[in-house]
């Protein structure tokens, strides 16, 4: 499974595939317009094969009807949808241009109190980071005072997802998204707490199906397309021994 494109300043690209034996993958995403902002997302059925494929289309049918809802009424309107299904693990991402953290609202987490002193530029080596870019990135990307965005995202299972930055030296793990236990379709959690960070160009969004390594966001190569990064991570950190997907989106600063 391939397919990429860019949604304003995202650049993204999925690569996937089903578990030897198989001919369909229970992984897919989503990726649509929410207006003036991408929904992003990963969506692993449980198990694999046809019944597993048939909970994942479910739930991305669902997230592109209303894709500028808050992302804990999506996941509640998935919930309800997948109820007679496997169910589904599955993690979202809201990017709305223009918007950092300040306009974006409070963060949650010791992750997001760290991106809100980057963003009042109290972090010494984020804020050098913002001044001059590892070159690798590109002429759109290598400077970082373009237009941020603000990034929300929201996880119930285990579908993983890491922003990832470039400094000096390599890319660095800037965050990872906190994941609630239960199955979409089965039990959500009594609370769902999005969290908000802020996206600067050349920032990298990688999510990624249990059927990848916890190293899949370790060091990707951030000088390649977002197509050539998520083949990257595919091919080096699936596991074999179930469907795999990753999504990499890319905010390349302004839209083309």
């Amino acid at each position: 499974m391939r397919d990429e494109g860019r949604l304003g300043p995202i650049e993204w690209a999925v690569a996937g595939q089903p578990v030897a034996g198989e001919d369909v993958s229970g992984d897919h995403w989503v990726v649509v317009d929410a207006g003036g902002a991408a929904l992003v997302g990963v969506i692993d059925g449980l198990g694999h094969g046809e019944r597993a494929a048939e909970a994942a289309h479910r739930a991305v049918a669902v997230l592109s009807e209303r894709p500028g809802q808050p992302l804990d009424a999506l996941m509640q309107r998935c919930h309800d949808a997948l109820t007679q299904s496997r169910g589904a693990a599955m993690s979202l991402a809201l990017i709305t241009y223009g918007t950092d953290l300040r306009a974006a609202g409070a963060p949650v987490g010791a992750d997001a109190r760290s991106v809100a002193a980057e963003a009042r530029g109290g972090n010494g080596s984020l804020g050098s980071e913002a001044r001059s870019v590892n070159g690798s990135l590109g002429s759109e990307a290598r400077s970082l005072d373009g237009p941020r965005s603000a990034l929300t995202w929201l996880g119930v299972g285990n579908v993983r997802a890491s922003l990832v930055r470039a400094v000096p030296g390599g890319p660095v793990s800037r965050a990872a998204a906190l994941l609630h236990g239960g199955v979409v379709g089965y039990r959500l959690p009594s609370q769902l707490r999005a969290q908000t960070l802020t996206m600067r160009p050349g920032d990298l969004l990688v999510m990624a199906s249990d059927g990848l390594t916890d190293a899949f966001a370790d060091d990707p190569p951030l000088a390649q397309s977002a197509g050539k990064i998520a083949e990257d991570i595919l091919a080096r950190y699936n596991k074999g021994t179930d469907d795999a997907l990753v999504l990499a989106a890319r905010h390349r600063g302004t839209p083309p």
